[in-house]
């Protein structure tokens, strides 16, 4: 929110600056309520997904029914016997470069 209104990026403890306190309560207090409610796995996948990620704060007035959306996903998912791909599915294996290598990494094979 800060680098949105070209403020810089934040202090450190932020949160006991006049500025910003108000609004690190209120999304404290949203963020307990959402746990409450939802499963914190369903609200972590959401927030992590492209849509999730252009959502600043978690008084999104439509919040509640996307992470409901995720959870009712993640409840089909247990219920199949396929957790492991769910959760899974955001660990994948870094490629292996292809091409030409580069003049440092043929010095580093060297040294080996």
């Amino acid at each position: 929110m800060a680098e949105k209104n070209n403020e810089g990026s934040l202090a450190y403890k932020f949160w006991n600056t006049k500025k910003w306190k108000k609004t690190y309560v209120n999304q404290i207090i949203k963020a307990n309520e959402l746990v409450e409610k939802y499963d914190e796995r369903a609200i972590v996948k959401f927030l992590n997904s492209n849509r999730g990620k252009k959502i600043y704060s978690l008084r999104f007035p439509n919040l509640e029914n996307m992470i409901a959306e995720e959870e009712i996903k993640l409840k089909k998912l247990e219920k199949n016997g396929d957790i492991a791909d769910y959760e899974d599915s955001s660990k994948s294996q870094p490629r292996k470069p292809f091409g030409k290598r580069s003049d440092m990494s043929r010095l580093r094979n060297l040294d080996e």
